[in-house]
């Protein structure tokens, strides 16, 4: 009895471990690791669905795009960390700036 329950419990541990491996790769893969916003590829799917939705439904949506000016100029004088940081604390802002439902991604540089 001892040997099934250490063998249970075991299986469970290693589920959960599956579990939040699973979660992690997830986010890893729908995720910006600089700026923890959504990367291109689920922008990409979630500007799909609102345009299927607002198809659907005749439902509006908005869509801005901001691009940061002279980044490549600002990593190539003051390095790629001070890049790296105005990048983040862009973000940061955003985040903190944006409504419920709102939908913030990062989709690469232009650098």
């Amino acid at each position: 009895m001892l040997n099934y329950s250490i063998n249970f419990r075991q299986v469970l541990n290693a589920k959960e471990i599956l579990i939040k491996q699973k979660n992690d790769l997830q986010y890893l893969a729908t995720h910006d690791l600089l700026t923890n916003v959504l990367n291109r590829r689920a922008f990409e799917e979630r500007l799909g669905e609102a345009i299927a939705t607002a198809g659907r439904q005749e439902y509006k949506f908005a869509m801005l795009m901001i691009d940061l000016d002279n980044l490549k100029r600002i990593n190539d004088t003051l390095g790629h960390a001070y890049g790296d940081a105005l990048i983040q604390a862009f973000s940061k802002r955003l985040i903190m700036i944006s409504r419920l439902g709102d939908v913030i991604a990062r989709l690469g540089g232009d650098e």
